[in-house]
């Protein structure tokens, strides 16, 4: 069976040491489809491609109980042209170690996260109507843990779905 899924349009901001017209990392957004059913699971692809010519290092994601964080990902949402909601990515924890990752020049990193379980964890309980989402991976450290220099600046990119009674 071939997965397929509806990649939808990025945004690409360079970094604060590169020129506008030269961005470095484009982030994606995936579903499986645009349009779901109320109390279905809505699993969100994201994925951070190097469209730069040289090496960049990254923060996949941070080690915690209960599985991996989001930290440097922040997502928002409408419903119905409402109010933008933010949906966090980030559990209770008492520590965390953040997970650095090297992509090579055309290199991507994807992940994966449940949408709906996101939404009510941040306390928002999904409903139907027209979803507008919009996500940004934003880095500013200019250092790995081990001081070596890693790409700061954000890429963004949005998308829209549908939930249907």
């Amino acid at each position: 069976m071939t997965r397929r899924g509806f990649v939808f349009g990025s945004a690409l901001l360079a970094s604060p040491t590169a020129a506008a017209e030269d961005p470095q990392l484009r982030l994606s957004l995936t579903l499986p489809r645009t349009a779901f059913r109320l109390g279905e699971s809505i699993q969100l692809a994201w994925t951070l491609e190097n469209i730069s010519t040289h090496p960049l290092t990254i923060v996949a994601f941070h080690t915690a109980a209960g599985g991996p964080q989001y930290d440097e990902l922040h997502i928002s949402l409408s419903r119905n042209n409402t109010a933008t909601q933010q949906i966090s990515l980030v559990g209770p924890r008492a520590a965390s170690q953040r997970v650095w990752k090297s992509l090579k020049p055309g290199e991507n990193l994807r992940q994966e996260f449940d949408l709906t379980r996101a939404m009510e964890l941040s306390g928002h309980k999904p409903e139907s109507g027209d979803y507008h989402l919009s996500a940004g991976y934003s880095q500013q450290s200019p250092t790995d843990d081990d001081g070596q220099p890693v790409w700061r600046g954000t890429a963004s990119a949005e998308l829209s779905f549908r939930v249907n009674p």
